[in-house]
């Protein structure tokens, strides 16, 4: 059992990605709070830069996206991160969408205990970007 993550800055896309790949379960839990509380960090420091005069400074970070798509194994303390870090999102003024395949289970998951309503998905990472940042609470209409 064991978890791999990244965290990568798209400046061009005003976003972060949190890639997760392997098992979240007890035993790699903190990894991957760490890894999005690496997102939340990377976001708010793009926030609070304060240019020099005439510098030219990358947009803030609008959206922080975790990309669930490589992972095998999804316990239920990922589902309890998954709200917690919508909660942060919105308190962060953030927008915060999840990447995960269509037939995936952790949609299926996601979907039976309805932690889906209260998330946005995205099929991938490039339609969670293609989701325009309408405002922090923003959740797409299901498809």
């Amino acid at each position: 059992m064991n978890v791999w993550t990244r965290v990568e800055t798209l400046p061009a896309r005003r976003a972060v990605v949190v890639w997760v790949r392997g098992d979240v379960d007890h035993l790699t839990i903190e990894s991957v709070r760490s890894a999005i509380g690496g997102g939340f960090a990377v976001a708010a420091a793009s926030r609070a830069a304060t240019p020099a005069a005439g510098a030219r400074v990358a947009a803030p970070v609008e959206v922080l996206v975790l990309d669930l798509a490589q992972v095998t194994f999804f316990g239920s303390l990922g589902l309890v991160t998954l709200l917690q870090a919508r909660e942060q999102a919105i308190g962060c003024g953030l927008r915060l969408s999840v990447a995960i395949p269509p037939g995936h289970p952790i949609r299926r998951i996601a979907r039976l205990t309805t932690v889906d309503r209260d998330l946005e998905l995205a099929a991938s990472v490039d339609q969670a970007l293609a989701i325009p940042s309408v405002g922090r609470h923003h959740k797409p209409d299901p498809a």
